[in-house]
């Protein structure tokens, strides 16, 4: 997750000003990766049960 991080901002800069900002800025970061990942997951999960076996 760190290097996604370094590589989203730009000019290897965080965009925000102020400890507090920069603070909500990578929370905001975490929260939006973990959110991808949960429904890229439950979606992998549901097309596994769609496929039927072939035994």
């Amino acid at each position: 997750m760190h290097s996604q991080f370094d590589q989203s901002r730009w000019n290897r800069r965080v965009i925000a000003y102020g400890v507090e900002r920069q603070k909500i800025f990578v929370l905001g970061f975490a929260l939006s990766q973990n959110a991808t990942s949960h429904e890229i997951h439950l979606e992998a999960r549901s097309n596994t049960q769609q496929v039927p076996s072939l035994r």
